[in-house]
């Protein structure tokens, strides 16, 4: 158990990949938009080494975990952070960025894609398909899903809805 965690009804233990809910997309693209300033150094961000995690077992002995000082790991941090008081939602989050980064690796996604900019669609599809058990999206029903909402509204259209809400 995670120290100055209690065991309730709504834990999100055990953490099952697939138990992420859909976000709204406003708010995955606040979150991807703070991960970033966190992981440039943009904002002042404590570094995630500091911070260790106390891990207690059943037998009562305790594994202290420290992670590494690293842009992926000051970005969700700083989400972590950002939705403390609301465990479940932090790490539905979470997992959508790291399995959109997942996905950007993917040969057919590079379409979607302009240097370090990607699509509106995407953030909307990563806010509402479902992750698999692996922590990812699978590849044909997010491209599908991407293609449908870019032929249902423009660019623009897609950029002011999102961008709306988190200004």
């Amino acid at each position: 158990m995670i120290a100055g965690m209690s065991q309730t009804t709504d834990s999100i233990f055990p953490l099952r990949f697939e138990n992420a809910n859909p976000v709204a997309a406003e708010e995955l693209l606040f979150a991807l938009q703070l991960g970033q300033a966190a992981a440039t150094h943009n904002m002042p961000t404590p570094s995630p080494s500091a911070k260790p995690i106390m891990l207690g077992d059943t037998d009562g002995s305790v594994t202290e975990i420290r992670f590494a000082d690293s842009p992926q790991n000051r970005a969700l941090l700083a989400v972590n952070k950002h939705y403390h008081d609301d465990k479940a939602k932090a790490f539905s989050i979470q997992i959508r960025i790291w399995a959109i980064a997942e996905i950007l690796h993917h040969p057919k996604m590079q379409e979607w894609c302009k240097g370090e900019e990607i699509h509106a669609a995407i953030v909307v599809a990563a806010a509402e398909l479902p992750i698999n058990r692996h922590g990812k999206f699978a590849v044909k029903p997010f491209l599908k899903r991407v293609k449908e909402i870019a032929s249902a509204h423009s660019t623009e259209e897609l950029e002011r809805k999102l961008l709306s809400h988190t200004a």
